[in-house]
């Protein structure tokens, strides 16, 4: 696994990257660890072609920070996981808009390190999961990860998307009814959220009483009747967060 470490307290980086190193050895795995101390060294690397599993993001940067950095890397539609590791709490939401994988708070505990490196690795060595759908014009693989929301339109399915390495599409429109693309998906995080919608709770950022926010920017109708399953959707596709974001 391939790590990059971005914190300019250098005590904390270098903390960050002994428990890396030691996790490696404790679990038999290669951890090549790369350190920064300014996110802009970091993005002329990622120019350059460097791409890490992982990226350990300091918020509180001086210049480019790490929020700064990860949209940007974003912009590039590169799928780099990335955890991000404040001081404060308040930051922890920014991390929804660019998909982070989590975070840490400091003062940071190796317990702590070594279960994001548990959850990073179980990403890492997963095959992404896709299905075969049929559009218009042709079949396509759809994966699962890009799958933001699913709206009806007619007799068919509209496919809001996130892009990424593995899709360069907003919407994808397919010849089944919603009901059918949920049930081929078999997405457990796949919530119908009202008579016309569903979303992936996987790339939902938050939760109002009207509505469920995608990472992609849109808001997805929910209905009253639905109001209630959205909520427990959410807690459950988030648990172990400390802090889960809902707009009442």
């Amino acid at each position: 696994m391939r790590v990059a470490v971005c914190d300019d307290e250098k005590i904390q980086m270098n903390l960050l990257s002994a428990y890396m190193t030691e996790y490696g050895k404790e679990k038999d795995i290669l951890i090549e660890v790369k350190k920064y101390d300014t996110a802009d060294a970091l993005w002329w690397d990622i120019q350059d072609g460097f791409s890490p599993d992982l990226l350990m993001l300091d918020i509180q940067m001086e210049h480019m920070t790490g929020i700064e950095l990860a949209h940007r890397i974003r912009d590039l539609h590169l799928d780099n996981l990335i955890c991000f590791i404040t001081g404060v709490k308040d930051y922890v939401f920014e991390g929804y808009d660019v998909n982070a994988i989590g975070y840490i708070l400091k003062p940071f505990e190796k317990a702590q390190i070594f279960r994001m490196l548990d959850k990073a690795g179980a990403v890492i060595s997963a095959p992404p999961a896709y299905t075969v759908m049929k559009t218009e014009e042709e079949m396509i693989r759809i994966y699962h990860k890009d799958i933001v929301a699913l709206e009806a339109v007619a007799h068919n399915t509209v496919f809001w998307m996130k892009q990424s390495v593995t899709n360069q599409k907003d919407s994808i429109s397919v010849r089944d009814g919603i009901s059918e693309c949920i049930a081929q998906l078999g997405i457990s995080d796949m919530i119908r959220i009202h008579r016309s919608y569903a979303v992936n709770m996987q790339n939902i950022a938050a939760v109002r009483k009207d509505a469920c926010v995608g990472t992609d920017g849109k808001y997805y109708p929910v209905s009253r009747a639905n109001r209630e399953d959205a909520m427990q959707a959410f807690i459950r596709a988030n648990r172990g967060n400390a802090h889960l974001r809902f707009w009442l």
